[in-house]
């Protein structure tokens, strides 16, 4: 709900993503989808980690808010590790990468970025159907990559 304090929204996100429900109640959906596409960073980040959770757990394997999520990983006011979160919960394995959402990736790939947003995208890039254009820039990552990143971002190539 719109009135409800922002703990309570927290809390239920967090509930939601650690619910391992098999398919989600028709009537949560809406609620989830509205806090991707909220201001506050807080209820978006909640929000991308409920999400993600709930698709990982699904039986089906859709990817619920999937618009909104690559809404939000376009989303360049936000920040670049929320950003590359929502990128990998709306991406697929196996799936092609839109090729704004590949470039903020790639530049997030980099040794100059925080630990965990570096390897979330290049598991992200090294998971996904990645066409010819794509492939040339992920060499070059792969020149650049540290230990950490470096696995994931072979299974590109």
């Amino acid at each position: 709900r719109e009135k409800a304090p922002q703990w309570t929204k927290l809390l239920l996100l967090d509930v939601i993503g650690r619910s391992e429900l098999g398919a989600i109640p028709l009537n949560w959906q809406q609620p989830l989808l509205s806090a991707l596409r909220s201001d506050n960073r807080s209820t978006a980040r909640a929000a991308v980690t409920a999400v993600a959770a709930v698709n990982q757990s699904l039986e089906v394997r859709i990817i619920l808010g999937q618009t909104e999520l690559l809404a939000l990983a376009r989303n360049d006011k936000q920040p670049q590790d929320l950003r590359v979160a929502a990128a990998a919960a709306g991406i697929q394995a196996g799936q092609p990468i839109p090729g704004d959402i590949f470039d903020l990736l790639a530049q997030q790939s980099r040794a100059s970025v925080e630990p965990v947003t570096r390897l979330t995208a290049a598991s992200v890039i090294g998971s996904a159907n990645l066409d010819a254009p794509q492939r040339e820039p992920v060499v070059e990552l792969i020149a650049e990559a540290g230990p950490l990143e470096m696995p994931a971002l072979m299974r590109a190539v």
